[in-house]
């Protein structure tokens, strides 16, 4: 048999992101960001809610990203010695370290916001976050919009993922570099975009036909309790924003 991994309060998980991408943008030193970048890529191993291959399949779309702002920022924020410099027309593109910092800095970070942001959205039941955002006073409509928002993105890719491999069994040609693999996933957008088009009408014929729009109270059948793990994880969460601020 196979342990469950634990059930955290959508509350706890919530507070402990934002504490890490609070922390993200404290430090501009980094080793302080690959410090924390190795805590949180612990705690997702650790706290076994997320596993952590899905995690970084969830993360792999940004290796392109990275790429191309280590790329960007390492030229527009050079600063110090140059190492290297190319002239071009009338500016001069420089190897500095100043820049090589600053580009790594902004990239390590991005990975640190954008991992936390997946590990919630990963990990987080909607109708468990919806519950929790209600029981704590909040709105149900925003609630439900909020609760939408974080199911959306993995919904998107997932539906992504399947138009490109419906067009690679119709002969898609997905091999060589990272240029002609961008080049061959364009004619996949007009669908992609149709069908996310197609998908916002039925939600919205589905909510109105639900009565959305209806006032009055509301019932639901989840509901969420604070366990002694969750005010652990909100101690974490205010140690990470602590320890940032004060040690690092």
């Amino acid at each position: 048999m196979t342990a469950t991994p634990p059930q955290f309060d959508p509350r706890a998980r919530l507070a402990l992101t934002v504490a890490f991408v609070v922390a993200a943008f404290l430090t501009g030193v980094i080793r302080n960001q690959l410090l924390l970048l190795g805590l949180f890529s612990i705690l997702v191993a650790v706290l076994g809610s997320v596993r952590v291959r899905d995690w970084v399949r969830a993360l792999a779309p940004l290796s392109v990203l990275v790429v191309v702002l280590i790329v960007l920022n390492t030229v527009f924020y050079a600063s110090g010695p140059a190492w290297v410099s190319v002239p071009v027309g009338p500016v001069e593109l420089a190897l500095t370290p100043g820049g090589v910092e600053t580009a790594v800095l902004i990239a390590v970070r991005l990975v640190l916001v954008a991992g936390a942001a997946a590990w919630f959205a990963l990990g987080t039941e909607t109708e468990r976050f919806e519950a929790a955002l209600t029981e704590s006073g909040v709105p149900w409509s925003f609630a439900f919009m909020l609760s939408l928002t974080v199911r959306l993105l993995p919904e998107l890719r997932a539906r992504f993922r399947t138009i490109e491999e419906s067009q690679r069994s119709r002969g898609l040609d997905l091999s060589g570099g990272p240029i002609s693999r961008i080049k061959a996933r364009i004619p996949m957008l007009v669908p992609f975009l149709v069908a996310t088009i197609r998908s916002g009408y039925e939600l919205s014929t589905a909510l109105s036909a639900r009565g959305f729009d209806e006032p009055g109270p509301r019932t639901s059948i989840t509901t969420v309790e604070h366990s002694p793990i969750d005010f652990g994880v909100y101690l974490l969460a205010i140690g990470v924003v602590i320890g940032t601020a004060v040690f690092l």
